[in-house]
């Protein structure tokens, strides 16, 4: 999270072909950091009789199906990230629909990668016990909110002040960390130590065809009908699927 709000916050002195040229000084100083780190080695793990790479997916997605609470969180993240990445790419051309000078667009950045970090701190002295889906949810919910009004902004061609278009932006970079951190704590806490990486391994597909697809729609949506629309689609998509989770959640709180 540092990396982007630092590198954001560069674009507002620097050209873009300088932050690329930084960020490979940084890389070969990373690769100088590590040549010399010796890996232990790993100690070999008993595998299971017929075990392979598609009877450990079967396994994970039972485990998921098993825990109301693990398929809630993983398909809500799931939601999350198609709906980050369907508006993701027009931020810049978004900053200049605007009219607002470039830096802008570095700032915002460089604020939604600072809410992501205070975020994160926030985070980790909050104790959630049973509600980090709650927490997830109301995230999302303010976050979805944010997205949707940049985005009528611009449909309605209302040009906010900056300080207000910015500050946004910071609030969806807060919200984030308390969608992120409670998802990966609750699958720690709900999954068996043994089930870990298989339950871990069907989010994260989940989570990367999400991304993976959400871009396409978004390009189609902002070619159709401008580049407001994918920020409207997302932030909708973010509330109804905060929405959905919210009844799913009430609902599994008032069986008996």
């Amino acid at each position: 999270m540092v990396g982007p709000a630092l590198g954001g916050v560069l674009l507002i002195w620097f050209t873009p072909q300088s932050i690329f040229a930084i960020n490979t000084i940084m890389s070969l100083l990373a690769v100088a950091l590590i040549w010399r780190i010796v890996i232990p080695a790993r100690k070999s793990v008993p595998i299971e009789e017929g075990s392979n790479i598609f009877s450990d997916a079967l396994a994970g997605f039972s485990e998921v199906k098993g825990n109301a609470k693990i398929l809630l969180a993983i398909l809500f993240t799931a939601a999350a990230m198609f709906a980050i990445f369907l508006y993701d790419a027009f931020l810049p051309l978004l900053t200049v629909e605007f009219g607002f000078p470039i830096f802008v667009f570095g700032l915002s950045v460089g604020l939604i990668a600072l809410g992501g970090v205070i975020g994160a701190f926030i985070v980790g002295k909050i104790e959630f016990g049973e509600r980090h889906l709650e927490a997830m949810i109301g995230a999302a919910l303010v976050g979805g909110a944010g997205i949707m009004g940049v985005g009528l902004f611009a449909y309605l061609e209302w040009v906010p002040p900056i300080v207000v278009f910015v500050a946004i932006f910071f609030g969806i970079g807060l919200a984030g960390a308390f969608i992120h951190i409670p998802y990966v704590t609750l699958l720690q806490i709900e999954t068996p130590e043994d089930k870990m990486a298989r339950v871990i391994a069907i989010g994260q597909a989940a989570s990367v065809i999400a991304m993976l697809s959400s871009p396409f729609l978004g390009g189609i949506l902002a070619h159709q009908f401008g580049i407001a629309v994918p920020f409207i689609v997302g932030g909708g998509v973010l509330i109804f699927a905060s929405v959905v989770g919210l009844v799913f959640t009430l609902g599994r709180v008032a069986k008996p």
